[in-house]
């Protein structure tokens, strides 16, 4: 039995181009902070879940919205997905999330099927 996506809707990916962009391969992240040079975008197929959605934290300028979740998609998709990509739009809708994890999923005969791709937005100020 292979597990099926639910009501699935198009998302939008933006991939870090790590070629043209100064990346720390042991910490994941660009070097320095510097600029994040991204590839071109693909679409998968995937179920979303938000945690939290725009829910107001404070920082130090004041109030920054945070939102986090996870997408269901299928494990040949999640193959094409780094830590650190972009999530720019979720059944049409314009977002600005970024993976922070990918976990294997929907696990039958020995075969995850399906992969969690964890998201968040970044704080702002």
């Amino acid at each position: 039995m292979v597990p099926r996506l639910i009501h699935p809707v198009p998302v939008e990916i933006l991939p870090v181009d790590r070629a043209a962009t100064l990346w720390d391969a042991d910490f994941n992240e660009p070097v320095n902070g510097g600029p994040v040079q991204y590839g071109g975008a693909f679409l998968v197929a995937g179920q979303i879940r938000y945690d939290k959605l725009a829910q107001q934290e404070m920082v130090a300028d004041g109030e920054s919205p945070v939102s986090s979740g996870h997408i269901v998609i299928k494990a040949s998709d999640a193959a094409k997905i780094k830590k650190s990509d972009k999530i720019v739009r979720v059944g049409g809708i314009a977002v600005e999330l970024y993976v922070t994890e990918i976990r294997p999923g929907g696990t039958y005969g020995g075969n995850a099927h399906l992969a969690f791709v964890r998201f968040s937005s970044r704080r702002k100020g």
